[in-house]
């Protein structure tokens, strides 16, 4: 009984401490993040849809002001891969991730201009790679 408990508490630990690391050395918003969108850089408009979708509302409302000023039409075509897209400017680097989670045609980054698509991928993204996509 005694081993039994202790393997039990050897996983939870175990599983505890590999999510505390994951969630913490790739999802820590910066500071000067937080303090911009404190200071009013948000879109306001889209952080039902962040919450919706399980993003960190400071960071995502933050990004994207920055990224498309709330512009579910942003498109920068200056970027590698066809540009970037959306209110969250996902680049179209990201296009097998894009027609998976919103069930596009390959190749269709049109569908980032779909405020549902565009976040559903960020958070794919965010869950994936931490804020890395977006240059933290």
């Amino acid at each position: 009984m005694l081993k039994r408990i202790c393997v039990v508490v050897f996983a939870v630990s175990v599983f505890a401490s590999s999510q505390v690391d994951a969630h913490h050395s790739t999802r820590t918003v910066p500071d000067w993040v937080v303090r911009e969108f404190n200071e009013g850089k948000r879109c306001r408009r889209w952080e039902g849809l962040m919450r919706k979708h399980r993003l960190p509302v400071r960071a995502f409302s933050y990004i994207c002001h920055r990224e498309s000023r709330g512009n579910t039409f942003a498109h920068n075509e200056h970027d590698p891969h066809s540009g970037s897209y959306g209110l969250w400017q996902v680049n179209g680097s990201w296009t097998t991730v894009t027609s998976q989670v919103c069930k596009t045609p390959w190749g269709d980054m049109t569908a980032l201009y779909r405020p549902s698509c565009n976040a559903a991928v960020a958070a794919y993204l965010y869950r994936e790679e931490g804020l890395a996509p977006w240059g933290f």
